[in-house]
């Protein structure tokens, strides 16, 4: 078993360093695939080796997440595919697992993930890309310090206001969770 944690270890190299540019058609590229193939594996990997290319890791989180907010509907059906949305989750769903890991390496990066959390709570097509979202940011309520979160909660509280009216019946039940998190933290 060690040694093939070991094998992992050594595979799994990420480097931030060639992330495309924005401008480029990001959905289209192997890099995506292979980030998507990556944040699969996100939870099956042990935390030892995720703290080890945490940083890289973070930062292409915040890329992925950063890049497919700004993406709009027209440039999604122009993809003539789903890859933003996928892209998307994944990325969501590897932020949660780094909250649990090591939250405080995250606080650098809050300023991008908050408004990128909202954003997607408030306007993503899918229902569960919303919940996810919602999820992440009640997520942050039990992760980080309130010292952290204090500057965005106002904004926080007035997004999830805004969700609170949902079509969907999870998402406002985890809105109203989320919001209250966020109202009573101290």
């Amino acid at each position: 078993h060690l040694k093939q944690e070991q094998q992992s270890r050594q595979s799994v190299h990420l480097s931030s360093t060639s992330l495309p540019q924005p401008q480029q058609s990001v959905w289209d590229s192997s890099f995506s695939n292979a980030v998507i193939a990556v944040f699969s594996m996100v939870d099956c990997l042990s935390a030892q080796i995720l703290k080890s290319n945490l940083n890289e890791i973070i930062e292409i989180v915040v890329y992925c997440l950063s890049v497919t907010a700004s993406t709009t509907l027209v440039e999604v059906e122009k993809s003539c595919n789903d890859i933003p949305s996928l892209l998307r989750s994944r990325s969501m769903r590897a932020l949660q697992v780094i909250l649990r890991i090591d939250s405080a390496a995250l606080t650098a990066h809050l300023n991008i993930i908050i408004p990128v959390l909202i954003n997607s709570a408030q306007k993503d097509r899918w229902a569960a890309q919303r919940f996810a979202a919602v999820e992440g940011l009640l997520s942050l309520t039990q992760q980080l310090p309130y010292p952290r979160l204090f500057p965005y909660k106002k904004a926080v509280c007035k997004g999830l206001a805004v969700v609170l009216d949902d079509k969907k019946a999870a998402v406002r039940c985890m809105a109203s969770r989320a919001r209250n998190e966020w109202l009573i933290t101290k």
